[in-house]
């Protein structure tokens, strides 16, 4: 067995790169040596069957590296007593003690100390963590490199790429190939060397705190063979120097992409020119002091701001100023060395590295305007001869323009695209030969974050242009009148002096996810023009999820009256027909739901004022300022209101609302206005073809409401009556002693049956009819007893004609849809028999003077047809004692009457079979059969 797990061990061996040494992978060690491997290799080593289990314990608690030395050596597994021997009764891993020194060997294992000790260090490969401790590793260590490439070098000293095993790290790195490659920074063994890397890791372990996604990320810190070594994650594309050179690569494919990872940029070079370690409550000011295209890294989409080893961080209540040391070469700021007097050294500043990177911005845009090579011509454009050296820095000497930059950031400036323009104005004022006079970090980022933002709003514009032509899609119209206002508005405000971004020490933690909500407007509206063609219909909502973020940008004022600005554009503009072709996923959109509204208004106004034909124009009131309503007084849907006369008298009078959807469109829209025509002119008729409804006065258009107002006149009093629902007057006299007698709960039985069966007869359907649409008007001193004296029948915002073909808009979201019957709750169309049982709940409801909420209480139902079997079964036969046989039996009609949920015909209850019961009924006249 111990031979068999030797080999094991010995095939996990790897080897290190540019030597002939190996070493065995952490994991694959502690995967190998499981605990029935190791009571094997303990039971064959001759120990005593008492000890093993203990041994194998501790051996797979914290010892399992010390073992497999042990292992290596040959049928030495039983030495691990000897060590366990000599822990001390310390609470630390044997494991933690490797590697071990062999007088500490010659002292547990005296025989074996010189095999262990060589052996060991196959086990000791570092496992690399991420953090700013630094670490002092043994000569003898051996460092898991897999594999090594030199790939730079500088007065510091040499770069490498090294590539890690997996095994030996816990860095959080994820690479899309199986190697795991970091750049290794390694110092010089000398003074100078030693200066470089304690100035650089204090640097860095300063702004590891930051975690800026645009600085190059400080992996660990370790000294090995006296050689001080810096890990950095891999970057992998290369530098701004070697991007210059290249056609633009797929992550910068457009210019909007590149200027936004240049205000990324800038933002990283906000925090180190001030930032904050919040749990340390400690502030500093820093310089870069090397800025430059080759201290720039580019991956994907992304600058990224490294070499930090010149750069200097000071507590914040002290000055950013210092000599000159060494760096930039063309990119230094004039200040700091004077080329023209032996290149005495300059103070160096944060100012020193604005002129820094105006000079990168400069050949950026160079680089976007004019593709590979152009900086380099760039370069040769602005030599010039500075003492006796011939240079392409910016500047001609210390206070002295360079002629060869101006003219070509004057060519940059002639393109026709904006953001040249915006951009060499930036780079001018950042160009300043006055330090003094250069724009902080915060204003230069606040500026790229616009010039990005403007190129993205361009490219966003041309996708929605194209889009919109190849489309003809309302949904792509709405959108792209969306954006272009959004645009104005939030551009607007980046002009305005107060605005907020500018006073924030770093603006990109507010542009930021606003330039990315452009890349993706842009990228999703792509994708629509992409697939339009062979989609069923394309899909606008997530684009319409998008500028809603883009407008959340927006503060509250200005998100109001960008809303405003988009509705007044599109009701001047737009067309009720197309925006009726929207989609029904896209329509259910507040946005898309507010401007169809409004558009439904401005039609249903056209129509109310332009409509010639009407039955009886004579009843549309077109100045709805006549009629004013008294907003604290309602019943139900309806509203008390003043109606003006021509004496300029007012009279009391109820409104009832006729409400309209921004659904309702084009000739829906025509038959709206029919229905409200058809109410007013039925009501009106002084026949009064329905003795128990009110009389209609005419009705009137109210826009903001979205609604139609009908409007009835109140019976004739000399003072102002009091108006109650039945609802009301239940729940207010549920109490014997209050409640209304018999025979006026007889006779308002009788006027609502005859009520509804007149409604019939002129053939139009109440849809309605429930307690809340039962009123009273009655004398402010009248005694509760006499409140359903005089019964009137309202709500006939629902009603329709008798007509198969008639305009309907179903049953709705109602409160009152217990008392819809369950077929037309289910969405049946609307039946004369639907009528007579909505009737037939009110009259339980007055047989048993009980509210239907109360009546139904505590019962579960899973639909309105198991409601209405429990009424049958369980309320309903109360009203034999409650109201007598004939009663009973008037209410089982009324809820009987239709078909059931099994049968489906279209049957109905006789009217003559309700009038006979009627006729029947106690303390009542007897109604004819007609």
């Amino acid at each position: 067995m111990a031979a068999s797990l030797r080999s094991q061990m010995l095939a996990l061996r790897r080897p290190i790169a540019n030597t002939s040494l190996k070493f065995i992978p952490h994991r694959s060690l502690f995967a190998t040596l499981t605990l029935d491997k190791i009571l094997a290799a303990l039971s064959s080593a001759g120990l005593s069957p008492v000890q093993i289990p203990s041994l194998a314990d501790r051996v797979l608690a914290n010892g399992r590296k010390v073992f497999a030395v042990l292992i290596l050596l040959k049928n030495e597994e039983a030495q691990i007593v000897q060590f366990v021997k000599h822990d001390q009764l310390a609470l630390t891993s044997l494991d933690s003690r490797l590697p071990f020194t062999l007088p500490e060997l010659e002292s547990i294992v005296p025989e074996i100390a010189s095999e262990f000790f060589e052996w060991q260090w196959e086990v000791c490969a570092p496992v690399f963590t991420k953090g700013i401790l630094h670490r002092e590793l043994h000569d003898a260590i051996r460092i898991p490199f897999v594999s090594e490439e030199k790939i730079g070098y500088g007065g510091f000293g040499d770069v490498y790429c090294v590539e890690l095993d997996r095994d030996q790290q816990i860095l959080d790195l994820t690479e899309p190939d199986d190697k795991l490659r970091v750049v290794r920074k390694e110092f010089k063994s000398t003074t100078e060397g030693e200066d470089d890397w304690a100035k650089e890791l204090q640097n860095l372990s300063l702004l590891s705190e930051l975690k800026h996604p645009n600085m190059v990320e400080f992996l660990c810190s370790y000294t090995h063979r006296r050689k001080h070594n810096l890990l950095f994650r891999l970057v992998k594309h290369g530098t701004m120097s070697s991007l210059f050179e290249m056609p633009r690569p797929a992550g910068f494919s457009s210019d909007e992409i590149i200027l936004h990872s240049l205000a990324q940029l800038a933002s990283a070079i906000c925090l180190v020119h001030s930032f904050t370690i919040k749990r340390l409550n400690l502030k500093f000011i820093g310089c870069h002091h090397d800025l430059k295209p080759k201290n720039i890294l580019f991956s994907g989409q992304a600058f990224i701001l490294s070499d930090f080893g010149l750069s200097r961080f000071r507590d914040a209540a002290e000055s950013s100023k210092e000599v000159f040391e060494v760096g930039q070469g063309h990119y230094l700021a004039p200040e700091c060395e004077d080329a023209e007097n032996a290149f005495q050294k300059g103070l160096i500043s944060r100012p020193s590295d604005i002129w820094s990177f105006g000079c990168i911005i400069a050949e950026v845009l160079t680089y976007l305007c004019y593709g590979p090579g152009s900086v380099a011509k760039f370069r040769f454009a602005r030599r010039v001869k500075i003492g006796v050296l011939t240079t392409s820095t910016f500047h001609a000497g210390s206070g002295k323009e360079n002629a060869g930059l101006m003219t070509w950031l004057k060519s940059l400036e002639a393109q026709e695209e904006e953001i040249y323009g915006k951009g060499v104005s930036l780079v001018r004022k950042m160009l300043s030969l006055e330090p003094e006079r250069r724009p902080k970090i915060a204003e230069v980022t606040f500026e790229l974050g616009r010039i990005a933002l403007v190129a993205y709003c361009k490219a966003v514009e041309e996708m929605f242009q194209k889009l919109c032509n190849a489309t003809h899609s309302i949904e792509a119209d709405m959108e792209q009148r969306r954006f272009r206002i959004w645009r104005h508005t939030f551009e607007s405000m980046l002009l305005e002096e107060t605005c907020p971004y500018r006073e924030l020490d770093d603006p990109m933690q507010k542009l930021d996810p606003l330039l990315y909500c452009l890349s993706k407007c842009k990228n999703e509206a792509s994708s629509i023009l992409e697939h339009y063609e062979t989609a069923l219909q394309p899909l606008y909502s997530p684009l319409r999820v998008i500028i809603d973020q883009l407008h959340s940008f927006l503060p509250d004022s200005l998100s109001r009256l960008a809303a405003s600005k988009l509705e007044s554009e599109l009701v001047q503009t737009a067309d009720i027909e197309a925006v009726s072709g929207m989609s029904e996923e896209y329509a259910a959109n507040p946005v898309a739901e507010r401007i169809r509204m409004l558009l439904t208004i401005k039609r249903m106004s056209i129509l109310a004022f332009q409509r010639e034909s009407c039955i009886r124009p004579d009843l549309f009131i077109k100045d709805a300022s006549q009629v004013k309503v008294d907003a604290t007084k309602v019943l139900g849907e309806h509203s008390l209101a003043e109606l003006a006369q021509v004496d300029g008298s007012h009279r009391r009078v109820l409104v009832e609302w006729i409400s309209y959807s921004p659904i309702w469109e084009g000739h829906v829209s025509e038959e709206m206005m029919a229905r409200v025509e058809s109410i007013t002119t039925l009501l009106n008729d002084p026949v009064k073809p329905i003795e128990q409804v009110l009389h209609s006065s005419g009705y009137f258009h109210q826009p903001h409401r979205t609604a139609f107002g009908v409007v009835y006149e109140l019976p004739p009093s000399d003072v102002a009556l009091v108006p109650r629902t039945l609802a009301t007057v239940i729940q207010s006299t549920m109490d014997a002693r209050h409640r209304p007698p018999l025979e006026d709960r007889f006779t308002l039985a009788r006027q609502l049956v005859k009520g509804i069966i007149d409604c019939h007869k002129v053939g139009w359907m109440h849809k309605s009819i429930s307690a809340h649409n039962i009123a009273f008007f009655h004398h402010p001193a009248a005694p509760s007893a006499t409140w359903i004296r005089g019964a009137h029948i309202i709500g006939f915002n629902h009603s329709r004609p008798d007509d198969p073909t008639a305009f309907t808009v179903g049953p709705g979201t109602s409160q009152f849809k217990v008392y819809h019957h369950p077929a037309y709750a289910s969405g049946a169309r609307f039946e004369l028999a639907f009528d007579y049982y909505s009737l037939g709940l009110v009259l339980l409801e007055i047989g048993l003077w009980m509210p239907l909420q109360k009546i139904v209480d505590g019962w579960k139902f899973d639909s309105l047809w198991k409601l209405k079997d429990m009424l049958l079964l369980r309320r309903v036969p109360l009203l034999v004692h409650a109201m007598g046989k004939e009663y009973h039996d008037l209410v089982e009609i009324c809820l009987k009457g239709h078909a059931t949920q099994h049968n489906s015909s279209h049957g109905e209850p006789e009217s003559t079979a309700l009038l006979t019961r009627l006729g029947r009924l106690p303390f009542a006249d007897t109604y004819s059969v007609p």
